[in-house]
């Protein structure tokens, strides 16, 4: 999965790891990381874990692969935090506290960095931005951003792990996922919109990194929607 953005996530109870390119984080109890934008990232919990998700940060914050690292939290600090998810990720909507932005959770050195930056995006957050129906290359990007291809190609390793070719399919194949879980939807339409003009390769493509055809998936929600109605 990778996220145009960035999350928070905590850990209230047992163990969980977080597969991402050429890195493994492990996160236990009362201790929180930040799943960056644009970093492909894969979670695996131990039975009787609780993983929530805190909130999250536009991609314009200068956070990546080489900036998640596990912060631990005290017992005041999981309270507050319970209160943060609650405000970004239910319907009760609390009164919210001062500071509930999310940024007093960054690391210290992305917070610096952000300052810095002054909310512009890197040229790499500019790809991230981008929509996944544009057919550019890394060399198209490095003319545009005037970037030397190179220079370009290796600083976009460095804060996503992985090769541009690679994360595109990445990319496009996390957003599929997300529209199949529509019913409403055609495979053809999924195809299109996330840049394939070809639906055959598109489901290759899927298939490559899923594991399963874009139809078995779409059968698996629309299934369980039928399912949630019956109950």
């Amino acid at each position: 999965m990778i996220n145009n953005f960035h999350v928070c996530i905590v850990v209230l109870r047992g163990s969980c790891r977080v597969f991402t390119p050429g890195k493994t984080i492990e996160i236990r109890d009362r201790q929180l990381l930040w799943l960056a934008a644009g970093v492909r990232h894969e979670l695996l919990t131990e039975p009787g874990t609780v993983v929530i998700p805190v909130g999250p940060l536009p991609a314009a914050f200068p956070m990546d692969l080489r900036n998640m690292d596990v912060i631990d939290i005290s017992a005041d600090d999981e309270i507050a935090t319970l209160y943060r998810s609650g405000v970004n990720y239910t319907r009760l909507r609390p009164y919210r506290l001062s500071g509930e932005n999310m940024e007093d959770l960054l690391p210290a050195v992305v917070r610096l960095r952000a300052k810095k930056h002054g909310g512009k995006l890197t040229p790499v957050g500019r790809i991230f931005d981008s929509d996944l129906r544009s057919q550019r290359s890394i060399g198209d990007w490095a003319k545009e951003l005037g970037w030397n291809v190179r220079a370009l190609s290796r600083m976009f390793e460095e804060v996503t792990g992985q090769s541009y070719r690679d994360w595109i399919i990445d990319r496009r194949m996390s957003e599929a996922v997300r529209i199949l879980e529509r019913p409403e939807w055609r495979i053809s339409e999924v195809a299109a919109s996330v840049g394939y003009s070809s639906t055959a390769a598109f489901v290759r493509a899927f298939k490559d990194r899923v594991g399963i055809t874009p139809g078995q998936y779409h059968r698996r929600y629309r299934f369980r929607e039928i399912y949630d109605l019956v109950e």
